[in-house]
């Protein structure tokens, strides 16, 4: 935006404004925080699926 007025006004004007019958959410965006990597989480997947299914071999 040209100034930082337009740009809050713009937010303002579109913040909780439904479009194709959902509400759109705007605010400013900010830095992500840096993630630590303490091994935690799922990686999503297929992974880990031994028991699921096929009939296996054994």
């Amino acid at each position: 935006m040209p100034s930082e007025d337009e740009g809050k006004d713009a937010m303002l004007g579109l913040n909780n404004k439904e479009v194709e019958g959902r509400a759109m959410s705007v605010s400013v965006a900010k830095e992500r925080e840096e993630r630590s990597s303490n091994g935690g989480g799922s990686r999503g997947g297929y992974g880990n699926n031994r028991n699921s299914g096929g009939g296996g071999r054994w």
